[in-house]
């Protein structure tokens, strides 16, 4: 799935804070005061379970993931690292540290944690993580197979599976200008979670692309 080259700049600014959405989406959708209590309120129950059990491993991934929210990126991967040396088979752990790696600019150390996720297991967030690799590097096909394997793993419903769906078309579009394809996704998203706004913000992309305004101005406050 994987190669670790170096990526262009080009890519960098781009993509630097796109893996982060899945694990943001609880928070994002608050008040800003709720969600920053929320947090707060996460790491004071985690902190109490490390106190009680240093080597708790849901604790561990719970303060990686957590770290990561925050943009915390150098604690991320020290939390990431503790966890993996508590289970080394545990895929979360390397999700952790490859986006830590990759937020801070090691790029061929996050390349080979999310290859080593992807190999123990293959699914959504595994693949998704492979896609934004392959992106990076410039291989633009090999970011859509990945994306199009984590949107098949992500099921038919739910919203990861629209979030797997919508990046997918963003990907067709974005840098092939396929806009039949690209459809496809967006509406298949809009399936698996309807009104899902980022799939009609796809669509009112595509329409206003082609020159339908007003077709884009009511996906667009939809």
């Amino acid at each position: 799935i994987l190669h670790a080259a170096m990526p262009p700049a080009l890519f960098r600014s781009a993509l630097a804070s796109q893996h982060l959405e899945l694990r943001e989406m609880r928070f994002s959708k608050l008040p800003p005061d709720t969600g920053v209590m929320l947090q707060a309120r996460t790491w004071a129950a985690l902190q109490a379970a490390l106190q009680q059990s240093p080597g708790a491993f849901e604790a561990l991934t719970g303060m990686g993931q957590l770290a990561l929210t925050r943009h915390q990126f150098a604690e991320a991967l020290d939390w990431g690292e503790r966890a993996r040396a508590v289970a080394p088979a545990a895929p979360v752990a390397y999700g952790i540290i490859g986006d830590a790696n990759l937020e801070i600019g090691r790029f061929d150390a996050a390349f080979a944690a999310f290859q080593t996720m992807v190999d123990l297991r293959p699914d959504l967030a595994s693949y998704a993580r492979a896609s934004y690799a392959r992106e990076l590097t410039g291989s633009i096909d090999g970011a859509i197979h990945a994306m199009e394997l984590a949107a098949r793993a992500g099921g038919i419903a739910g919203e990861p599976a629209a979030w797997a769906r919508v990046h997918l078309g963003n990907l067709w579009w974005d840098y092939r200008g396929d806009a039949a394809a690209a459809r496809v996704e967006y509406e298949r998203a809009l399936f698996a979670y309807p009104d899902y706004a980022a799939a009609h913000a796809g669509l009112a992309r595509l329409a206003a692309a082609h020159g339908d305004f007003a077709g884009a101005l009511e996906r667009a406050t939809k």
